[in-house]
């Protein structure tokens, strides 16, 4: 199946508050600062169909209003899946290992039934450049946003077209902080990074899918299965804990068989009504390249002509979470 099919395919829908897609696009990628708190809560273990519910202690059994916690259908392997994933994470975790230095353009395809044109057509499609240098540096930024645009003529097929004056994100990581770059209000936001996520924060991102992608930390944190293996490998991966879950609903990502990179991902966010589509173009992508240093790429940029400067500075020990002794995860398989 071509990136393209991938990109409309219809399988489960995400979504995500606009609001918060900005941050939510740096975690999908990895890029972004938060990481998982060290106290983490795990996701309850359910038969599939199966939905808990919960009612005060010695309170009757009543009907409840809201809709009832959705199912957390974690994947049940075979031995023989068991056996294929982790040979898949084993050669992945080997490749991923070797990249030191990354830059790929890529597409983000958006889908919103609600808002967007249907279910199987993209409101957005945009384009952007991705780099990366280990341990933790990065960037990330969309050239260019392109709006559906039905055509007068329903027998023409649309377009997607630019908006006059709008910008797409634009994040830079180098290693201390991260800063966005807000178009519209003109502002740089420099969000510092805590001393000890400086090193591995990209890594060990919210999604660390692109870069430093190690067997056993993936299988701790999510619920795994390969669902192809020909011509590309896609793996369907499910979040164990809330406070993934709060990012995201489910990614299937798609492993190139030669180069063992992820050539798309498609992430479902938590409302289940919009799903976003990336594209990396491997062909156009250069890994390890000793004429390609990045220079610039990941220095503290300068603050635009006539725009203003926010720190938000790295949350002291006192406002971080305790540290916990272990995260609790139910049998794997």
């Amino acid at each position: 199946m071509s990136c393209s099919t991938f990109a409309r395919s219809g399988v489960a829908n995400l979504v995500g508050l606009s609001a918060l897609r900005s941050l939510a696009t740096l975690a999908i990628l990895g890029l972004f600062v938060p990481q998982l708190p060290a106290q983490v809560t795990p996701l309850p273990r359910v038969q599939e169909g199966v939905v808990p519910r919960s009612q005060p202690q010695g309170a009757p059994a009543q009907p409840q209003a809201e809709a009832p916690p959705r199912p957390i259908p974690f994947f049940q392997l075979t031995q023989q899946e068991s056996v294929l994933l982790d040979q898949i994470l084993e050669l992945w975790e080997g490749e991923s290992g070797k990249v030191k230095s990354f830059k790929c353009p890529f597409e983000r395809w958006v889908y919103d039934p609600v808002w967007g044109p249907g279910p199987d057509i993209a409101m957005t499609k945009s384009m952007g450049q991705l780099k990366y240098a280990k341990p933790d540096k990065g960037m990330f930024k969309i050239t260019d946003v392109l709006h559906y645009t039905p055509a007068d003529d329903p027998a023409k097929p649309p377009t997607w077209n630019p908006k006059a004056g709008e910008y797409g994100e634009h994040w830079v990581c180098d290693g201390e902080a991260v800063y966005q770059f807000n178009t519209g209000q003109k502002k740089l936001i420099v969000n510092e990074l805590p001393q000890e996520m400086r090193g591995q924060a990209i890594a060990e991102g919210p999604l660390p899918f692109l870069f430093g992608a190690e067997k056993e930390k993936l299988k701790t944190r999510y619920s795994m299965k390969v669902t192809q293996t020909q011509p590309d490998i896609w793996i369907e991966t499910l979040p164990r804990y809330r406070e993934d879950a709060a990012n995201y609903r489910r990614v299937t990502v798609i492993l190139n068989r030669e180069k063992f990179l992820p050539s798309a991902m498609r992430v479902e966010l938590p409302n289940g009504k919009t799903r976003e589509v990336f594209i990396f173009h491997l062909d156009q992508s250069k890994v390890n390249d000793p004429l390609d240093r990045f220079i610039g790429a990941f220095q503290q940029p300068r603050t635009p002509f006539g725009w203003t400067k926010e720190v938000v500075p790295a949350p002291t020990p006192q406002q971080q979470p305790p540290q916990a002794a272990s995260r609790p995860v139910g049998p794997r398989r």
